[in-house]
């Protein structure tokens, strides 16, 4: 019977060819976007050793200034960063230092708070 009807066995891999370009176009496609979360995992990875090692150089160079500011008997600047949790983003802009202040006592402290509402 399927010899005799030529043109329905046709048109039935016809449309089981069209449905297996479908699935290979589709596939195709997940292979890409796994391909590009690979290659962007395998960045971000650089990117984290590469970060991890100019803190490590920072930490370095921190410390060799302070040891030369100590040798030189001069002023020890406080040269920390302050950590921000949770963060990745990186500031060009940092307070200056401030100079050190006489220690207030806490009647004063909460005095100028007082005040300070007002």
């Amino acid at each position: 019977m399927s010899s005799s009807n030529p043109l329905a066995m046709l048109e039935q891999r016809t449309a089981e060819a069209d449905m297996l370009i479908e699935y290979l176009i589709e596939h195709v496609e997940l292979l890409k976007e796994n391909a590009t979360i690979q290659a962007n995992l395998r960045k971000e990875k650089k990117l984290l050793a590469e970060n991890a090692k100019l803190k490590q150089d920072i930490d370095e160079l921190k410390r060799q200034l302070l040891e030369k500011e100590r040798s030189r008997g001069g002023k020890v600047l406080d040269v920390s960063v302050p950590k921000v949790e949770g963060s990745t983003e990186c500031s060009s802009h940092a307070a200056p230092p401030q100079p050190a202040a006489p220690a207030h006592s806490a009647t004063s402290v909460a005095a100028a708070v007082k005040y300070s509402h007002k």
